[in-house]
């Protein structure tokens, strides 16, 4: 039986793909850990890709999955990424949804840069309790219905904890610092052509995401020589909850 890996993002756990993984597993082994750091997951020594990528190839040897279709939604299609790049041999095809790839708008996605801010995060999100959790997914989603109260429970719960809440912001200061760093004058750029991954790639893309715009699935398509881009008009970033029997069908027909 074909295997499945499936990451998620921020602020969903590996609950967000149980109606997809439902529909796959008749013909796929499907595992849906939740990210290092999220939910029921350690966490890891660093939030840095490269690391996040090998914590994943770690979990997939000790799981017993030698290879497998990967696939990813936001912070999850990252970390596909890179394990793609670094672990090429793991990752029979690749399937991506609504995450960026070595490029990110800023001026749309401004949360990044509030996660950065110093305690402020923590601390109104606390305040805030769990209505914070349901204004991030109903605000970046086109299908407001779409988040079962079994599902918001459990993603209340993963958040109640300042360490979890840490730990997912780690995620965006991470990168959001290494991207501003990169483009402070005098810092050296890395030399040579990018690396490129070679396996069969499908993105799928939501339209109406308010942070990451249909231009970055485009130029990701262009980016991996073997991408294939479809995307979803009446759906916003979270796809796999919003519209998760066209993303089941997609990844059926796509895994194969």
């Amino acid at each position: 039986m074909p295997r499945s890996w499936t990451p998620q993002g921020f602020p969903a756990l590996s609950r967000c793909w149980d109606k997809v993984a439902g529909a796959l597993s008749a013909e796929h082994h499907v595992l849906a850990p939740d990210l290092p750091g999220y939910g029921r997951s350690a966490r890891p020594t660093s939030y840095d890709s490269a690391t996040l990528a090998n914590t994943v190839a770690a979990f997939m040897d000790a799981a017993g999955v030698p290879r497998a279709g990967v696939v990813g939604h936001d912070w999850g299609g990252g970390v596909a990424f890179r394990l793609a790049l670094d672990h090429a041999d793991k990752v029979e095809r690749l399937a991506v949804i609504n995450s960026p790839f070595r490029k990110v708008d800023l001026r749309r996605g401004w949360h990044m840069l509030f996660f950065n801010a110093p305690l402020l995060p923590e601390a109104l999100t606390t305040a805030a309790g769990d209505r914070w959790i349901d204004l991030v997914l109903r605000a970046a989603s086109v299908n407001k219905e779409a988040f079962e109260p079994e599902a918001l429970a459990e993603y209340h719960d993963a958040y109640r904890s300042l360490e979890r809440k840490r730990s997912a912001f780690a995620y965006y200061r991470t990168v959001t610092r290494r991207i501003i760093a990169s483009k402070l004058p005098g810092r050296a750029r890395p030399g040579g052509p990018h690396r490129s991954i070679e396996a069969p790639t499908l993105v799928i893309w939501g339209e109406k995401d308010p942070a990451l715009p249909l231009t970055l699935a485009e130029g990701i398509a262009r980016d991996i020589p073997r991408a294939k881009l479809v995307t979803i008009p009446d759906a916003g970033h979270f796809v796999p909850e919003e519209r998760p029997e066209r993303v089941a069908a997609l990844l059926k027909e796509f895994l194969g």
